[in-house]
Parts: structure tokens; C-alpha cells; sequence
């Protein structure tokens, strides 16, 4: 039967987004191959005397790197190659340049080999060369639509001023915790400390609470309901709270300060405040490219989900809904 397309598939902007770039299609498998010795190409049959070279698009000659049973393979494609590699494994030599260039070769001559055998009938290998066309199409096609897509300096400008209250990094201070598990041992630690001992010996020596082994260091915390704030992308500020009693006490500390006991959910509690960063509005000029970055992706997916969804209202599709359970 045929269904139209869901209105809410925001999601699908995520899926097809997130495949690779048309960039690495082409590249060679040469991730795990060192380019200290070249290997040596597999020996041709009698027969590849024979075999016709296939159909070649006209070449200038001057870009003619290498011929390969009549297969030309040239300065560019050679080029192109190599900045697929990761920068760890492209060749800093003309020994290792040299290598790349008999991978190629070696590559080519299986390729060949494989066509002489027919393998491209084998119906697994005919599927795959399906699926590599229909990817290599749809990455193309995607490419050219979203470079379509553009962000203008008014709209980077209309929204840090819409949402400006997302760009404000709130209060911030780094805290040291020790946690024992009962009163009177929470009473011991805070006579220790009243006598001089030192915060980050007792941590690690009787806290039982994260970061005890380095001196009880919980890093920076802010307050739960700044968790609340919305960073440009809609996601929660990145940082630890604490819970709320804990929270009051902490931020009411001066720096260098030491908190009485606390009751909380491991046991009971005492904290130092080590150092407070107090709030501040991100200026627009410090974070323009992050949300002209940011707001481009969204406009990329909106449009990407708009042409899904024409084509899809514009196709003849039907499902078998009976056919769609899994396989067990």
C-alpha cells in the first residue's frame, strides 16, 4: 500500500547528514598499508596479452602518470589519492611516493583481473557496485544542493540578539569535596581541619567521594538552574552541579573557604571553594563562527528534510507493510 511521507521525521535530517563526505569515496584502501617497500604486483596471466583495454575518456598526454594494460592513470587521480591518506601516511619521500604509485598499480591489475574473471556478474558483487553507485549518486547530489544553502550576517546578528541569554557563561566555582559516611566521622574530618590539618591530605585519605585521590578535586560547578540555559545549539550547559543544599552552602563560600557538614546522599559532607569565575555575556564578535557554523547545519538539514519530503510527496511508493518485520 501506498504511504505518504511522516510530517514529523525531523530525524531524518540527522541519518543523512551524518554519512560521509563524497571526499572519501574514492580513496584507496591504504589505511593499513606502510609505504616503506612497494609490494609487488600479482603476476598477469597469458591471457591479459590478449584482453582488450577498456574504453579510456581522452587524456591529455601530459597527464599521463602511468598506463596500466592500457588503463591511464593520471597526475591528478594520483594527487587526489594521496590527499585521501591521513596526514601520518602520505608519502614524505620519492622511495615512498614511488610505493604509493605500485599500490595503485597493484590495485589496477587486481581490478582488471577481476573483470576478465566476470566477477562483476557475482550477484553479492554486482549488489555492492549497486550500493557504491547509488551512495556515490546521492553524495554528489546532497553536496550540490546544501552548498546552495548560506548564512548571512544578519541572520548570525538576529540570532545572538533573539537568544542572547544562551550566550552567557554563567558563575562558576571549582570546589574540593570530603565525603565520610557518618556524623562522627564528619565531625573528626572538620576538627582535623579547625587544627590546620591540610584539605587534600584528609581527602585522600578518608573521603570516600569522587576525586579523593586528587585531594578531593570536583572541578568547576555551577548552579542547577543555569544547567537550565540553552547554549546556541539547544543543548544544556556542559558543566557539574551539586545538589541543593550542598549548592547554597558552596557558592555562599569566599575563596579558600571551608564549609561546615552537610547532609547529602553518599553521607555527609564538606567542601573548600578553590576559586569562583563570576558570569559574563560572550560578546557576539567571540562567538560568531561557532553560530554561524551551528546555524548553517540547521538551515543544511531543514532544506535536506524540505527536498526529502517534495520527493517523496511527488514518487510512486509502495510498502509492504506485511513484509517489514525483522528477521529472526
Amino acid at each position: 500500500m501506498t504511504r505518504p511521507m511522516p510530517r514529523g521525521a525531523r530525524w531524518l535530517a540527522v541519518g543523512l547528514l551524518g554519512v560521509g563526505s563524497l571526499a572519501g569515496c574514492d580513496r584507496l584502501p591504504w589505511g593499513q598499508a606502510q609505504a616503506r617497500s612497494a609490494p609487488q604486483p600479482p603476476a598477469r596471466p597469458a591471457a591479459a596479452a590478449t584482453r582488450p583495454s577498456p574504453p579510456q575518456r581522452p587524456v591529455d598526454p601530459t597527464q599521463v602518470l602511468a598506463e596500466v594494460n592500457g588503463v591511464v592513470i593520471t597526475v591528478d587521480e594520483f594527487r587526489r589519492r594521496l590527499e585521501g591518506l591521513a596526514e601520518n601516511q602520505r608519502p614524505q619521500t620519492a622511495e615512498e611516493t614511488r610505493a604509493r604509485l605500485e599500490e595503485l598499480i597493484g590495485i589496477e591489475l587486481v581490478v582488471q583481473e577481476a573483470k576478465a574473471r566476470g566477477l562483476e556478474r557475482d550477484p553479492e558483487v554486482a549488489q555492492l557496485l549497486r550500493d557504491s553507485e547509488q551512495f556515490v549518486l546521492y553524495q554528489a547530489a546532497l553536496q550540490r544542493a546544501l552548498s546552495q544553502v548560506t548564512v548571512t550576517d544578519r541572520e548570525v546578528e538576529d540570532h545572538y540578539k533573539q537568544y542572547q541569554a544562551g550566550f552567557k557563561e554563567p558563575e562558576r566555582i571549582r570546589l574540593k569535596q570530603i565525603v565520610v559516611k557518618t556524623e562522627p566521622d564528619a565531625k573528626a574530618v572538620l576538627m582535623a581541619l579547625l587544627q590546620g590539618g591540610s584539605f587534600d591530605q584528609l581527602a585522600r585519605e578518608r573521603s570516600v567521594g569522587a576525586g579523593a585521590a586528587q585531594g578531593g578535586d570536583l572541578g568547576y560547578v555551577i548552579r542547577a538552574n543555569d544547567k537550565a540555559i540553552a547554549d546556541p545549539s539547544g543543548q544544556a550547559a556542559q558543566a557539574t552541579a551539586v545538589f541543593p543544599q550542598l549548592e547554597q552552602v558552596a557558592f555562599a563560600l569566599e575563596v579558600g573557604g571551608v564549609s561546615g557538614i552537610v547532609k547529602g546522599p553518599e553521607g555527609y559532607y564538606l567542601v573548600k571553594l578553590v576559586e569562583r569565575k563570576e558570569g559574563r555575556q560572550r560578546p557576539l564578535n567571540e562567538v560568531w563562527n561557532d553560530l554561524r557554523d551551528w546555524l548553517l547545519e540547521l538551515k543544511q538539514r531543514e532544506h535536506l528534510i524540505d527536498t526529502v519530503t517534495t520527493l517523496r510527496n511527488q514518487a510512486d511508493v509502495t510498502i509492504h507493510e506485511e513484509r517489514l518485520e525483522p528477521r529472526r
